[in-house]
């Protein structure tokens, strides 16, 4: 099953691969060498996406959605928390998704 059979190696493995590539067009560009900061909030701001985006997937596809203090919520158990949960992972996502595209849009 996705991520939940994984051992802890691979799990690191897959968010450190994650962490490059939101690192990564930094890297890229080359601007990465005139403000470390932008460099270390733009990779965050890329990185929670990722990990938004990789937590409702793992939820829809696995009827089990990760949240909160090492629990996840069940599809078949409580559909109600696992929908909320659903519903806030897309929101956030959508919100970090509409900052993404607005800054591109400014040229910031």
């Amino acid at each position: 099953m996705i991520w939940w059979d994984w051992t802890a190696n691979r799990r690191r493995k897959l968010i450190a691969l994650m962490l490059a590539l939101a690192a990564s067009p930094w890297l890229l560009i080359g601007e990465v060498f005139e403000d470390w900061r932008e460099m270390a909030g733009g990779t965050a701001l890329l990185f929670i996406a990722q990990i938004v985006a990789w937590l409702l997937y793992v939820g829809l596809a696995t009827g089990r959605m990760p949240s909160g203090y090492s629990r996840a919520e069940r599809r078949s158990e409580a559909p109600i928390w696992f929908w909320a949960t659903g519903v806030a992972y897309a929101g956030v996502l959508l919100m970090l998704l509409w900052m993404i595209v607005i800054t591109m849009s400014l040229g910031l």
